[in-house]
């Protein structure tokens, strides 16, 4: 039986809930080196499956 979400996750519908990879680490790499991440630029690129949008409760 799972725990309730917190309210922030509730509100998080993106929320992935799944253990990173070598293969998803690597495609975000990808991602930023091929021409259609050109302009990905000044931003931080964040792959932890939605766990940073969480409010911390």
């Amino acid at each position: 039986m799972r725990a309730a979400p917190s309210p922030g996750q509730r509100r998080l519908p993106g929320f992935i809930r799944t253990a990173l990879s070598a293969p998803l680490i690597a495609d975000a790499a990808l991602f930023l080196a091929a021409p259609a991440g050109a302009f990905a630029t000044g931003h931080n690129l964040v792959v932890d499956g939605g766990t940073l949008m969480s409010d911390g409760s």
